[in-house]
């Protein structure tokens, strides 16, 4: 039998590596979504795709393979319990953001001292620093097409 003082303990055990991930991963996407200057509109919804840990699935396989009062189930119901405030949280912190977010992307462009033209994240096949293509939709904002 779990005593209830043990079942708190277990779900703060549970809750608060959550919280920690879930900040986390949200913050390090919308920064880097900003530094690779990304529209505000891709960013905010990137940053809750990058932070989601699909719990809802998890209770469902959770519960289907452990049964309903197996420690897997508890883990998986305090996922869903403390994802959705969360995430609710990250949502409010992208939007109320907006405005430093955009204020980033509006910067002066830089210039090279070799050949004084913008310098950007493309090269002449338009692929970013890191080798992936975007689609003219998802260029990085102030990129030579």
């Amino acid at each position: 039998m779990i005593y209830p003082m043990m079942l708190k303990f277990a779900m703060l055990l549970i809750a608060v590596p959550i919280v920690i991930q879930v900040y986390f991963n949200s913050g390090l996407t919308y920064l880097l979504m900003r530094r690779f200057r990304m529209e505000h509109k891709v960013a905010s919804p990137g940053a809750l795709i990058g932070a989601s840990n699909f719990f809802e699935l998890a209770v469902a396989v959770a519960i289907t393979l452990f049964g309903a009062d197996s420690p897997a189930a508890l883990a998986a119901v305090v996922g869903v319990l403390v994802e959705a405030p969360v995430m609710l949280s990250v949502c409010k912190l992208c939007h109320s953001t907006r405005g430093w977010y955009e204020s980033g992307l509006a910067s002066p462009a830089k210039t090279n001292n070799n050949n004084n033209s913008e310098v950007n994240y493309a090269d002449r096949n338009g692929l970013d620093i890191i080798g992936f293509g975007f689609p003219g939709h998802l260029r990085p904002a102030g990129q030579i097409h």
